[in-house]
């Protein structure tokens, strides 16, 4: 009975630590549409793998985002996103989640395809990574690459958050 009870508590606070995660992830406004869209190849909620993954290891979320358009879109993007400052991110993240919109009157290309394998080939080994692709008709011509990081250090954040396109997100305390 007193086992059972114990696991309880666990329990309950292990679900008062996902509804934070949830109340902060939810902030995030790509991260809204991202889970929220369905898209060609889909980042799902429901198993709320998305919030364990982004926030495990780290109260400190980075977000940046970019669009472009004409030839190397993708690639224009991610480069303008993935500045030396930020690459150290990159090289120290344990969590991401990366999404890539287009409009389906402008799709993509396979070569556009490899510019995003290269990007999410940057991420260490250790680094646990979701992805996916959706279409926004009301990007026209533009691509936008949106990369979320978890597992962040609060003074890495620190050093990237007045980078244009870049935002911080602390977990809200429990």
């Amino acid at each position: 009975m007193q086992k059972n009870k114990q696991q309880s508590i666990r329990n309950g606070r292990k679900t008062i630590k996902t509804m934070k995660y949830i109340e902060t992830i939810f902030e995030i406004p790509e991260i809204q549409k991202i889970i929220s869209e369905k898209g060609r190849i889909n980042i799902d909620i429901d198993d709320f793998s998305v919030i364990n993954t982004v926030f495990e290891n780290g109260e400190v979320v980075i977000m940046a985002g970019a669009e472009s358009k004409g030839e190397g879109r993708v690639e224009k993007a991610i480069s303008t996103i993935v500045t030396p400052q930020f690459q150290s991110l990159i090289n120290s993240a344990k969590n991401n989640v990366t999404y890539l919109r287009y409009s389906e009157n402008h799709p993509l290309h396979i070569d556009e395809l490899d510019a995003l394998h290269t990007l999410l080939c940057m991420f260490n080994s250790e680094c646990s990574v979701i992805w996916g692709i959706g279409t926004d008709n009301s990007l026209g011509e533009n691509v936008k690459v949106v990369i979320v990081m978890g597992g962040i250090s609060n003074e890495d954040a620190e050093k990237v958050k007045d980078e244009k396109g870049v935002s911080v997100y602390r977990k809200k305390a429990i």
